[in-house]
């Protein structure tokens, strides 16, 4: 076909273009139900079944696999995180108001795992108190890019755990809170800011 006669390289940036505009996700849960209704949705992850040839260039190339998302369960995020090997992270915990929901240990364990490999941070779910902490508590040595907001049924947490990101952030440079009612602001993490968004 056409599209093959493409050198792997521009069907590898394609792919790249299409996984920031088709993220992989839960379709919206219904109303008033803990758990989601159906399967996920795969997003640009679709093209891996196409055909032998798309399935073994986005294999081949770990910076495709490095936008790790939450949103699909700890089978997917480990499968996930595998394929983007060595490659620095960016991990999206972020999620619409209406598909909030609790994280269980396994996936906690996860993003507190992967965190040291982290250049980007979106962080907005529903998890308790203890959850919260731990995750934000993780050290995040190689982070340039952060946001948070809580959701807004957890109103009683929506203040940052001292030690925040284990009080070492030297790349740290965009900064975006939401939601967040107290922050240390004398906190040496923004010391190096380039953009902060509250």
């Amino acid at each position: 076909s056409p599209i093959s006669r493409l050198p792997t390289e521009l069907i590898a940036y394609i792919f790249i273009l299409l996984s920031n505009i088709d993220r992989p996700s839960y379709p919206a849960a219904i109303s008033g139900s803990p758990t989601y209704p159906c399967a996920p949705t795969l997003g640009w992850i679709a093209v891996t079944h196409v055909c032998r040839l798309w399935r073994e260039i986005a294999l081949d190339y770990p910076s495709l696999w490095a936008n790790v998302e939450f949103a699909m369960g700890s089978d997917w995020t480990q499968l996930m995180l595998a394929r983007a090997r060595s490659s620095p992270l960016a991990l999206n915990m972020y999620r619409p108001q209406q598909r909030l929901r609790l994280f269980q240990d396994d996936e906690v364990d996860l993003i507190v795992q992967s965190l040291a490999r982290a250049k980007e941070f979106r962080f907005c779910l529903a998890v308790d108190a203890d959850k919260t902490a731990r995750i934000l508590r993780t050290p995040a040595p190689a982070l340039e890019t952060l946001e948070i907001q809580f959701g807004t049924d957890l109103n009683e947490f929506n203040s940052l755990p001292q030690c925040f990101l284990g009080g070492h952030t030297p790349f740290l440079r965009h900064l975006r809170l939401r939601t967040v009612t107290r922050f240390p602001w004398t906190s040496h993490l923004l010391t190096n800011l380039v953009t902060l968004h509250v």
